[in-house]
């Protein structure tokens, strides 16, 4: 997970190294499933398309096993990953052809349904179709209201600013702060 933190931090190199040291030393399959996803995520941030895809493809191998290999190696919590390495890649068609083609069914948690809309709004968004990323992000926005994620609705806030989406962005604050206020103590 400290790999995982410092790509949150934008740390990327140290990222690659510190999964790749995960990866080194992991002994079993659950262990090696999560070290692959975080690798592979951190991978595709840092433009290192060789890596990405080497990450993928053995989380694909480790899920034909079919032994257990943690939370974070699923059909459905892969594509999401390839996806998104793809658009940081800088390869938007692809990332949507893998969302669209993949067959790995819906995300079993709500937290990854919004995660998948918000991430099909962004590529969509990079592949110029304003319309499809608007109903994707709109989509991402109202479950992450009805599940109480705000940190969705922030991850949304930023999918919009990026695709100059300034309505749903608008949504998005709105929606963030009634949330907010929602889940705020009171006296």
């Amino acid at each position: 997970m400290h790999g995982n933190e410092l790509r949150k931090a934008g740390r990327l190199p140290a990222a690659v190294t510190r999964l790749d040291h995960a990866l080194a030393i992991s002994t079993d399959p659950t262990g090696q499933g999560s070290a692959l996803a975080l690798a592979a995520r951190a991978a595709g941030e840092a433009g290192l398309p060789d890596q990405f895809e080497a990450a993928i493809n053995r989380c694909r191998r480790l899920l034909d096993t079919g032994a257990e290999h943690g939370m974070l190696v699923n059909p459905s919590i892969l594509r999401e990953i390839h996806a998104r390495g793809l658009l940081a890649l800088g390869q938007p068609t692809q990332a949507l052809r893998v969302l669209t083609t993949d067959s790995a069914g819906e995300p079993a948690a709500p937290r990854w349904q919004v995660i998948e809309r918000g991430t099909t709004g962004e590529i969509l968004t990079a592949s110029r179709d304003r319309d499809g990323a608007q109903k994707s992000l709109l989509a991402a926005i109202t479950i992450a209201e009805q599940r109480r994620l705000p940190h969705q609705l922030q991850r949304a806030i930023r999918a919009t600013n990026r695709g100059g989406l300034a309505a749903v962005a608008h949504t998005a604050q709105t929606t963030l702060q009634r949330l907010r206020d929602q889940l705020a103590p009171t006296a």
